[in-house]
């Protein structure tokens, strides 16, 4: 997994920069399909929307259920009804507005950086001299980071989706891709601590198999934390999925929006409310996506989501070349340095991520397809009413 994190850590450095010269040139809340639409057409753009869109659904639904566990954890209800309440809640809190609700979030954020900081002070402080002397690496080998891959993918996922503020930012060239910049960061130094410091001062005995590796990892004898402090950061880790699935429910609300004002959805879902927010946009996607969720088949809804990633991620690489291609003199207020070389590397790892996905579970992969391609077939109805 440490290998896969790094390789695919690699990859979103090299899509985050393709991501951040094109979000401040074509600054959109329609993020990858504007992109797609200005480089090759509307047609385009409707399958960069599309791809995107599938991804941040079943990306939703998987935080969901991850968000679910924890809380089940900690408080003994049933994880149906925890999915229920915090689709309604954070919905809730988006149909009033964005502003506000980006101040939450950086809030709760905070808090679960506070949580992964307490674990990793814990677990390193159990690390002796023999502890990294017991991470055997004699059974590494190219088949566990190929499985591990499609999971290492969800420690960066979301992170493509900062472009889709840049509508709403004040200085889109400048502060999409100081934001892209900063929260790849943080997602490096987060997960290098959980991903060293855990195993090294735990044990991997501890943490294998666990729906909880951060609570698991805290009650291991050799840490020693007080239940307190696992129930702490418990709450920390629950605030912080919490804080992903309000973001990943704001960039498909977004998505949706976009795709809706440009004809390319129904036109309802474009309609705001008082508050300015995408009422239908935010209901109805919502609702697909807490019935994914509610199937609890975590692993699963996880193929589908790199899956569709995957091929929302192939869009946005085509994208960049495309623009650089054929509007070379489109105003760049952030350009990538050695572009071709970025898009290259971005391009054969995102191939070796997919094909990983597709082996690791073809049936689910095949549903993350089957509603890619209901969503296209939606788009060739509507051309064809149109003639």
């Amino acid at each position: 997994m440490l290998v896969a994190f790094g390789l695919v850590g690699i990859f979103y450095f090299c899509l985050l920069q393709c991501l951040a010269e094109m979000s401040a040139a074509i600054p959109s809340s329609g993020a990858g399909q504007a992109f797609a639409a200005e480089a090759f057409g509307p047609v385009a753009g409707f399958v960069a929307g599309a791809a995107a869109l599938v991804q941040w659904v079943c990306g939703s639904a998987a935080l969901a259920v991850l968000l679910a566990l924890y809380a089940h954890a900690l408080t003994g209800i049933d994880t149906e009804v925890i999915i229920t309440v915090i689709y309604v809640v954070l919905v809730g809190i988006l149909l009033t507005g964005a502003g506000e609700a980006m101040l939450l979030t950086l809030f709760v954020s905070l808090l679960a950086v506070a949580g992964v900081a307490v674990f990793a002070s814990y677990t390193g402080s159990a690390i002796t001299v023999g502890s990294f002397a017991g991470l055997q690496l004699s059974g590494l080998g190219t088949s566990g980071i190929w499985l591990a891959l499609p999971f290492a993918v969800t420690f960066f996922l979301g992170l493509e989706g900062v472009p889709f503020a840049a509508e709403e930012a004040k200085n889109p060239g400048r502060d999409v891709p100081i934001g892209l910049l900063l929260s790849l960061l943080l997602v490096v130094v987060t997960g290098s601590l959980v991903l060293i410091l855990g195993p090294a001062g735990v044990g991997l005995e501890s943490l294998s198999g666990s729906e909880q590796p951060i609570l698991a990892g805290l009650s291991a004898p050799r840490v020693g934390a007080l239940p307190i402090v696992g129930q702490l950061v418990t709450i920390a880790a629950v605030l912080g999925l919490t804080s992903c699935l309000f973001s990943s429910i704001y960039a498909y609300s977004r998505q949706v929006f976009a795709m809706a004002r440009d004809e390319e959805l129904p036109k309802f879902l474009s309609h705001l409310n008082k508050r300015g927010a995408p009422a239908a946009a935010l209901i109805i996607p919502s609702l697909i996506s807490m019935a994914v969720a509610l199937t609890g088949a975590l692993n699963q809804v996880i193929v589908v989501m790199v899956f569709s990633a995957c091929l929302s991620y192939a869009t946005m690489f085509a994208s960049f070349i495309g623009l650089r291609r054929h509007k070379p003199s489109l105003p760049r207020p952030y350009k990538v340095r050695l572009g071709w070389l970025v898009v290259t590397v971005g391009l054969c790892l995102g191939t070796v991520i997919f094909a990983a996905c597709v082996a690791s579970d073809p049936r689910w992969s095949a549903i993350g397809g089957g509603m890619f391609a209901a969503l296209l077939l939606y788009r060739v109805a509507i051309y064809y009413k149109a003639r």
